[in-house]
């Protein structure tokens, strides 16, 4: 937000343009697979590297895009946890205006809510738009918050599916 509408544009821009670049280039490769003229065949992302470089590049690069993807969906895990936690927070939650999360470490047990008003608006914060659910805790601390178990409720079952049958969602 400081760096101004003009150079996030730009960059957002030739992100765009380089990823499309990449996307034909990947797509021409997997064009020239033998028998794969027409994409008849079932080729993904590394193993186009198994048929043109090698065995080496093929696993090499399985293991970079299991790893790119894992972290990947790591970060939109907790993205969508703190998404969830944030909602039910705001005031906009209706009735519910608090999250609610389990600290599990350090012994013992308890309950732990947060509600945006009282985080968000105190008055030791410099920046309030660095609130997030549960960011006060001390290091160290485990937390199941009632946004993770939403997020798990929803995405376990359909993570169950093959691709093609939860295309839907």
């Amino acid at each position: 937000q400081r760096c101004g509408f003009i150079p996030t544009s730009a960059v957002i821009i030739l992100i765009a343009a380089v990823s499309s670049l990449c996307g034909l280039n990947m797509a021409n490769v997997i064009s020239l697979v033998p028998g794969n003229k027409s994409f008849s065949k079932d080729i993904e992302y590394s193993a186009a590297f198994r048929y043109f470089v090698g065995r080496e590049a093929f696993y090499f690069t399985e293991v970079l895009f299991s790893l790119a993807i894992l972290c990947q969906i790591i970060a939109s895990i907790v993205d969508t946890a703190q998404v969830f936690d944030t909602f039910m927070g705001s005031p906009y939650s209706g009735d519910v205006s608090s999250s609610i999360g389990i600290r599990l470490i350090p012994a013992p047990i308890r309950l732990i809510s947060w509600n945006s008003e009282e985080a968000c608006n105190d008055s030791t914060r410099d920046d309030a738009t660095t609130c997030s659910p549960f960011d006060e805790t001390i290091d160290g601390e485990i937390f199941l918050t009632f946004g993770y178990i939403i997020s798990a409720a929803i995405f376990i079952p359909i993570s169950m599916l093959n691709l093609e049958d939860n295309i839907i969602w």
